[in-house]
């Protein structure tokens, strides 16, 4: 088992963030703007893990009972997560534990195992991944969209004459800002056949 859910665990984080602070939204300059930005993230991106919670259950549930999950059935799109913007996130208009449903043949006694083991995990490392990134491109946009407006919001007094460039919001980017796993130096290691030196 790695430390995290999946790639995009180890990407959506405070220090992708504050490199795309730094280099893109161009706040080189104004650490203390950084930190107010970095706050928000943290509350939006912990706001975004507690309302994605019970579908997130239902994932967990699904894997573990090896029960199958229909691709018509999975939220594929952020909106059908949450709303989110660059101030605020909130629940859809459709909860998308409606469209994913608990598996029928999992009975309730063993659902209320799986809700405990579940609700040790930490949502941050363990729950799906590419909702993280879906929720992470999406309030980037939305922040540059702040960015670019009238006034510039969070950003106003800063020299917003350079653009940012959105087209840097892509997973190979971020992972060129994320750290390295701590488990990878092992898990290189451990690979059948070894890697030629």
């Amino acid at each position: 088992m790695t430390d995290m859910y999946a790639v995009e665990n180890y990407i959506v984080n405070k220090e992708t963030v504050s490199h795309l602070l730094t280099n893109e939204f161009h706040c080189h300059a104004r650490p203390a703007l950084r930190e107010q930005i970095l706050s928000r993230f943290d509350e939006l991106y912990a706001g975004f893990i507690e309302i994605t919670r019970i579908v997130n259950f239902h994932i967990y549930v699904h894997r573990v009972c090896a029960v199958d999950i229909s691709s018509a059935d999975m939220p594929k799109k952020i909106g059908q997560l949450a709303s989110v913007r660059s101030n605020a996130v909130e629940e859809p208009e459709i909860k998308p534990e409606a469209r994913l449903l608990l598996p029928a043949a999992v009975e309730g006694q063993r659902i209320d195992a799986l809700r405990e083991e579940f609700e040790r995990l930490d949502g941050v490392t363990r729950y799906r991944g590419k909702f993280a990134l879906l929720f992470f491109k999406r309030w980037l946009e939305e922040l540059a969209k702040e960015y670019r407006a009238k006034g510039g919001g969070v950003f106003a007094g800063l020299d917003r004459t350079a653009a940012v460039r959105e087209r840097e919001f892509v997973l190979s980017n971020f992972a060129s800002l994320a750290a390295v796993p701590d488990g990878l130096p092992a898990f290189v290691q451990n690979l059948q056949p070894p890697l030629a030196a």
